[in-house]
């Protein structure tokens, strides 16, 4: 089977050595880091790395990068927007993480030549970081699903730039199966999995990062949906995301065993 990484958004409480430590419990092999876990573990690039190669586990990718786009600077005391693109390539270097995961979290302004140009900054310091950028595309936002990502990535030509595809954003954007396309599948390079209940609720942003379901236990077709992402991006990691105010409230362990657990159903069904 396949390895498979543990998102911070799924222990969004846990510092980054127990996160790291719940990760290689339950059987991930990689995971992702937010900047504010590396910056408050308040520990050298050295030990942590080693922490990690003692428990077999690699940093996939830092996430997010929020404050990239014009107008954007990063707000004190504004939570994940707190953080510059400094920060994330720190971490991301610190770490010795793949990627760097960038996203359009609002709608706004941009044109889409804005935001290219922009990504394409972005990815031009990734580079010299030895680190490549996703993009992942948000529903409510102006980069909202998988063919406005994809635009963006082609279009600003970096060799270092690719998409995350998170299937809850997928599908409550409303995208269907049938609406993926080989050449827009070609640029994805990590796919992030949860679960959705039936009913939308009827603010999407505060759902997303609060009322997610574990994969399989909501109404998102993730056996075809993995089976054909497979198919197409083969090297592409799979982590879980879940960000669910009550899973949180769990020791972290337990949220680490349940999440892989879960994960793990999913995809020996979906033959993968």
């Amino acid at each position: 089977m396949m390895g498979l990484g543990l998102c911070w958004g799924t222990v969004p409480r846990a510092p980054l050595l127990t996160h790291i430590d719940a990760a290689a419990d339950a059987g991930f092999t990689s995971i992702s880091v937010s900047p504010e876990q590396y910056l408050s573990a308040h520990r050298s690039p050295a030990e942590l790395r080693l922490r990690l190669a003692d428990c077999g586990v690699v940093v996939d990718a830092v996430d997010p990068a929020l404050t990239w786009l014009p107008g954007m600077p990063p707000t004190p005391d504004g939570g994940l927007l707190s953080y510059d693109t400094a920060d994330v390539l720190t971490t991301a270097e610190a770490l010795g993480a793949r990627w760097i995961n960038a996203a359009v979290a609002f709608p706004g302004p941009w044109s889409q030549a804005e935001i290219t140009d922009a990504f394409a900054a972005l990815c031009r310091r990734g580079a010299e970081a030895g680190v490549g950028v996703l993009l992942e595309f948000v529903p409510w936002s102006t980069v909202g699903d998988l063919p406005a990502a994809a635009r963006v990535v082609r279009a600003c030509g970096a060799a270092n730039a690719g998409v995350t595809f998170d299937t809850w954003h997928f599908h409550r954007g409303g995208s269907r199966l049938a609406s993926l396309t080989a050449e827009d599948l070609s640029v994805v390079r990590a796919i992030q999995i949860s679960d959705a209940v039936a009913q939308p609720a009827t603010d999407s942003m505060t759902e997303s990062i609060s009322a997610r379901l574990l994969p399989g236990e909501g109404v998102i077709p993730l056996l075809e949906l993995l089976s054909l992402l497979r198919e197409a991006t083969a090297e592409a990691p799979l982590s879980v995301e879940v960000f669910n105010t009550d899973l949180r409230r769990q020791p972290v362990d337990t949220v680490a065993r349940l999440a892989g657990d879960a994960a793990r159903r999913v995809i020996a069904a979906s033959a993968i």
